[in-house]
């Protein structure tokens, strides 16, 4: 596991991502990484991405980024074990 912090510092790109957090900032790390070719998940706990903002906008978000191949997965939960 890596912060935003971290995700900006890697020596190299992964082979795949899943961002845990589908607000402004784990958006932009979605789009970022698929960009450069990482196979992304964004998991959002909440019913749909980017939810401070109006419902539209995270419906549209959430379909441009499954348009360039980001799995996303909203009113989902993650557990560490």
């Amino acid at each position: 596991m890596i912060t935003h912090r971290g995700a900006l510092e890697l020596d190299a790109l992964p082979d795949s991502l899943c961002i845990i957090g589908g607000g402004v900032i784990g958006c932009e790390f979605a789009s970022l990484y698929r960009a450069l070719g990482v196979e992304v998940t964004v998991v959002e706990m909440l019913p749909r991405l980017v939810p401070l903002m109006d419902a539209a906008i995270g419906e549209g978000l959430a379909w441009s980024l499954e348009q360039r191949g980001v799995q996303v997965h909203t009113g989902t939960r993650v557990t560490c074990l």
